[in-house]
């Protein structure tokens, strides 16, 4: 419900609003409207990522002579694809009995919107974002119906992935997001009080939008990232208009605001949608005691890959002042054959005339130090391992004297993943959450949705591979997390032993495991499809059957050895010609 406001409410936010922007300004986050700074330390980060060079000069040599080393995207890239290289397992849990049925549903429902709306490139892009950055984050929210399509159908909403009255989650910008500047951690249930989300729309959406009213006063931005848009003026880039979100959790209310001009694009209302807490979440690696934002990695390993472009630029260098030095008599040449020679790269020709020897004796001749390369390897080391990314990790060979030795190394290094594993895990399990309050308040129709996966199968009604839907079926109180490693980079050997292993341990008390499921997961890590190597229901009762009556006196058939277990029933009915499962 709209709430009205005067000038006092406007004059406390805008002074709330540019305070925080101070803060991300003195962490060189943003760009204030009248400030110099342009965002210097997380520009440089994008800067070496993109491998550009890392100064304007440096020991008299110009920007074209300096060496950029890759190591900074190579390690950004690697770091996200350790944490989150596979689309993860929802898995939803009850936190009562009468919610205990409920449950299997809105985990296949959770489950299709991860791949439906594409959530999982989302959590890479904040990821990534948490390298460089000091947190990581997704916004949440949803759109009326309103605002996706106008009543001719034409699309008003910019986002592909919104849909009518249905919630989303984005990656948001650190730079277009504020918080409570006194808060001691940015997670969304901590102690920020309020949170901000910058959108930035051109006229023409704004206009298409029927929500929103534009003030008289209301002037183009001119500065809203931390890159310096002066320099894209001259692109004919068009006027863009920055709107901020504002969502504070003591009054539970929330209201938009231009950042220039005076007048309100929509008054403050209720809390949208029943969240528990401001409608974000964060993903962080190194939290600091003494201020807000903590320790991204790229600050961590800059200086190390500064020196190693030093390093590497003062290679080069000497690699290019390395000739091979040869000395020539010129009196023993003809005329013009010395100028002939003396336009080689590679090489570096001393005319002399007299005694050779002389010569020899006054030409000094380049090297090149050995303990360069070390270097080069020490300071590559070092980043590494700052991040976590140790040479076992990345398959590289250690020194070791023992097997022993390396499982001990290998455990230390599964200690530091884990704690990085462990964090994107619980990002993703509180985002999970968040989205699944929203789809609970926004799902008002009944929908039919695909079930995807044998472990969601038994909710199936007359085995349709789709299940019908209402809003009554998600209600109920659950708690949200991923299947722990269900992330994680996959490994084809690895699923096959374990399943093989797990067979084995079934195999020993045939009585009390389901031993189809128990071959299927095994056909399943060899990349086969269970349903095509496998039985089906009635074809087992058929083995079954067959077998009980080779038992039978004067029956024609070999009964199966005694203790044949389910695969030993299965290959007798191939043997007699039963054919593959449908």
């Amino acid at each position: 419900m709209a709430r009205p406001v005067g000038k006092t409410f406007l004059k406390k936010w805008r002074e709330r609003l540019q305070h925080a922007d101070r803060v991300w300004e003195s962490r060189g986050l943003a760009k204030t409207l009248t400030s110099e700074s342009s965002g210097d330390e997380l520009k440089r980060y994008i800067a070496a990522y993109r491998c550009e060079p890392w100064a304007n000069g440096w020991a008299g040599l110009g920007v074209d002579d300096l060496s950029v080393s890759p190591i900074f995207f190579a390690a950004q890239n690697t770091f996200v694809a350790q944490l989150l290289a596979r689309t993860p397992d929802a898995e939803v849990l009850p936190r009562n009995r009468s919610s205990i049925e409920r449950a299997p549903i809105v985990e296949a429902i959770i489950n299709y919107d991860i791949d439906e709306l594409k959530l999982k490139r989302e959590w890479s892009l904040a990821l990534g974002d948490s390298f460089a950055a000091p947190w990581g984050m997704v916004r949440h929210g949803y759109t009326p119906a309103e605002e996706v399509e106008d009543q001719k159908g034409n699309r008003i909403e910019s986002y592909a992935m919104a849909r009518p009255n249905k919630p989303w989650m984005r990656r948001h910008k650190i730079w277009d997001f504020r918080c409570d500047p006194l808060a001691e951690s940015p997670q969304p249930d901590g102690d920020a009080m309020w949170c901000a989300f910058r959108n930035v729309y051109t006229e023409e959406q704004l206009k298409k939008n029927p929500r929103i009213t534009l003030p008289d006063d209301l002037a183009p931005t001119q500065n809203i990232a931390i890159w310096n848009r002066e320099r894209t003026k001259k692109l004919g880039e068009t006027p863009t208009f920055a709107v901020w979100s504002v969502y504070d959790k003591s009054d539970r209310t929330w209201f938009q605001i231009p950042e220039t001009g005076e007048a309100l694009f929509r008054q403050p209302g209720d809390w949208p949608l029943p969240w528990e807490d401001l409608p974000y979440d964060t993903v962080y690696f190194n939290p600091q005691m003494d201020t807000l934002f903590p320790l991204p990695f790229a600050s961590v390993i800059w200086k190390p890959i500064l020196e190693l472009s030093k390093v590497r630029t003062l290679m080069i260098e000497l690699v290019k002042r390395m000739r091979r030095i040869i000395l020539i008599n010129k009196d023993q040449l003809g005329e013009g054959e010395a100028d002939k020679i003396e336009g080689s790269d590679l090489t570096e020709l001393v005319m002399v005339t007299g005694n050779l020897a002389n010569a020899v004796g006054q030409t000094q001749l380049g090297g090149f130090a050995s303990e360069l390369l070390g270097l080069v390897a020490l300071y590559e080391k070092d980043i590494r391992e700052a991040i976590g990314q140790s040479s076992m990790d990345r398959g590289q060979r250690i020194n070791v004297q023992s097997s022993a030795e390396a499982q001990s190394v290998a455990q230390g290094s599964a200690v530091a993943g884990g704690r990085n594993v462990e964090r994107v895990e619980d990002f993703i399990s509180s985002s999970l959450r968040h989205y699944a309050i929203a789809r609970q308040a926004t799902t008002t129709e009944e929908e039919v949705i695909p079930i995807l996966g044998r472990k969601l199968a038994g909710i199936l009604r007359d085995e349709n591979a789709y299940y019908s839907v209402s809003p009554r079926q998600l209600e109920g109180e659950f708690d949200y997390k991923i299947v722990s490693g269900s992330s994680l980079p996959d490994n084809r050997q690895r699923r096959i032993a374990e399943s093989m292993a797990k067979l084995e341990i079934a195999k020993s008390a045939p009585e009390l495991h389901d031993m189809q499921e128990a071959y299927a997961r095994v056909w399943e890590a060899f990349g086969e499809r269970p349903g095509d190597v496998m039985l089906n229901l009635e074809q087992l009762k058929g083995t079954q059957a067959a077998a009980a009556a080779a038992q039978q006196p004067g029956q024609e058939g070999q009964a199966p050895p005694e203790g044949a277990d389910m695969g030993q029933l299965m290959m007798a009915l191939r043997e007699q010609g039963g054919g593959a499962a449908q």
